[in-house]
């Protein structure tokens, strides 16, 4: 129940300390009935803390915080107890991003049994809420010192140093507690309204994040440490369940409504309030009808969910495509760097005047052991010799009219090509001379 005004009915089957079993020792079965926040411990009767109100069938009393007050009369087996609870409108949320009235449900999808299932993370009790639990009135921090004794005497006691006391830090102060104006619990015992038993009830909604809370949480984020974090904000489950407590066999009916065996007045707080009822519409209603209100509730999210979650993949997709261009914009210009790196670097010396095939290494042999490597024979363009006068050498030589060439290789000779071949070699050469000298 998050807001408005509710009634149930639950009967007691067995109950009020009755025995059922023929064990006289043993003490007898107990109910103890109420309304509590999600918080509120499941494995302790209602009225263990702060989180839940109850009533107690032995006594009639009230209790809460695991404090009894006395508030109406007993009830056992065969009686029929109305609960009631009046809500405030629901605060709506505000801009504030850390308002705890935001919705936000934080479900995490888990396989069970072959099905697919979500895990809804309980919220945890607030060290506000535990604190008022402590009311011994006891301060928390106290040294060990050494007693005075009881009588003087005349000697003179040696001095004896006091231990040293390690000041602990200040505890962080302890955040408000929000309650809900004008929300009320009553009961009903057969009919019979036994007044007011809570007002004012504290708020349900979790308290607001400390700024040192929320700079942890950004920090796990930030160190990427995956685990469920605390729901700071409302999953549209907070708000006051109907609370029982069964001890020794006890049990109970519950009646939701629509029909009672006990039918409260139309305005219910008008008898609490001693008001004649003037009402000719009913101002509460059955829990019953809080189930599909519940599921609207519940449809609505789901649909506000899905859009934001189109969204975010929208916002995704566009993220991812901003990086992978910013990417790509990276590597070019990783690239261009590497070249523009390779152009200030000293270039190679190339090889020249390599033969143009194995024929014309094999026509010259030993010259290009003798010129070097790469470098050409000096018979490879056509070269010759002019005829010199006077000279015995010049009888039988063929003289080759035009530009004289130098057996010596030049630039342009090495470079390019100055005719073609002449058809004269070194074996040539040889037997020419071989003829002049016999007939010399």
């Amino acid at each position: 129940m998050a807001e408005g005004k509710w009634y149930m009915e639950v009967k007691i089957v067995h109950g009020g300390g009755e025995h059922l079993s023929e064990n006289a020792r043993r003490e007898g079965s107990h109910v103890r009935l109420g309304w509590g926040r999600r918080e509120a411990p499941i494995n302790g009767p209602v009225g263990l803390d702060g989180y839940s109100y109850g009533y107690r069938d032995k006594t009639g009393e009230k209790v809460t915080l695991s404090r009894v007050r006395p508030y109406g009369k007993p009830f056992g087996t065969g009686d029929v107890v109305g609960m009631y609870i009046s809500l405030p409108p629901r605060r709506e949320s505000s801009k504030d991003p850390n308002d705890p009235a935001h919705m936000k449900r934080e479900r995490i999808p888990i396989e069970l049994k072959g099905q697919e299932m979500f895990e809804i993370l309980e919220y945890q009790q607030s060290k506000e809420m535990i604190t008022l639990m402590d009311y011994s009135g006891k301060s928390t921090s106290s040294a060990s010192v050494p007693s005075a004794p009881k009588k003087s005497t005349s000697c003179k006691k040696p001095e004896r140093s006091r231990p040293s006391v390690t000041k602990k830090p200040d505890a962080p102060p302890l955040r408000p507690l929000p309650i809900l104006q004008g929300s009320r619990i009553a009961f009903f015992v057969n009919g019979e309204s036994q007044g007011v038993a809570y007002q004012d009830l504290y708020d349900y909604l979790q308290l607001r994040q400390t700024e040192t809370q929320r700079k942890k949480e950004k920090k796990r984020t930030r160190e990427g440490v995956k685990e469920h974090r605390e729901n700071p904000f409302n999953d549209g489950w907070l708000g006051y369940y109907p609370f029982i407590s069964l001890f020794n066999d006890a049990s109970v009916h519950i009646n939701p409504g629509p029909n009672f065996d006990f039918p409260p007045p139309n305005d219910i707080d008008a008898l609490l309030d001693g008001k004649p009822d003037e009402e000719t519409e009913r101002t509460w209603r059955p829990a019953c009808d809080r189930y599909a209100e519940f599921m609207q509730e519940q449809w609505a999210l789901d649909e506000i969910e899905e859009v934001e979650a189109k969204e975010e993949a929208l916002r995704a997709a566009a993220n991812e495509k901003v990086e992978l261009a910013k990417k790509a914009e990276r590597e070019k210009k990783k690239q261009q760097t590497e070249a523009r790196k390779r152009a200030k670097r000293p270039g190679t010396i190339e090889k020249q005047g390599t033969p143009a095939s194995i024929d014309e290494e094999r026509s010259t042999p030993g010259l290009s052991q003798l010129n070097g490597p790469g470098q050409p024979s000096p018979l490879r363009y056509g070269t010759t010799y002019a005829a010199y006068e006077g000279s015995g050498l010049g009888l039988g030589i063929g003289v080759i009219e035009g530009p004289a060439y130098s057996p010596a290789q030049t630039p342009v000779s090495i470079g390019e090509v100055q005719g073609g071949p002449s058809g004269y070699n070194s074996e040539m050469e040889v037997d020419t001379l071989a003829e002049a000298t016999t007939y010399t």
